[in-house]
């Protein structure tokens, strides 16, 4: 079964991705894909990524370290303390 993204989540990956350097793209989507295989054949947005535990562990640590950030920029803060920018 494939999963079905909703726009919404679609869209925040892309938002993800543009804020990459291009050679980590790939790795940072796999990386997503993976975390979210356990909700194989479902619609996901951000919400549902953050009912994962380690993932709402570093949301919660961004919203602390950024408590005035606007959403995108806190996906962007997320993605780059996982990959090291």
């Amino acid at each position: 079964m494939t999963t079905t993204w909703s726009p919404e989540a679609y869209g925040e990956l892309t938002r993800i991705l543009t804020h990459l350097p291009v050679h980590w793209r790939f790795f940072v989507k796999s990386k997503i894909f993976e975390a979210i295989g356990a909700h194989e054949g479902r619609s996901l947005d951000l919400d549902d990524l953050l009912t994962l535990d380690f993932l709402a562990d570093l949301w919660r640590e961004v919203e602390i370290r950024f408590p005035r950030a606007p959403r995108e920029q806190l996906l962007r803060e997320l993605v780059r303390s996982q990959i090291g920018l």
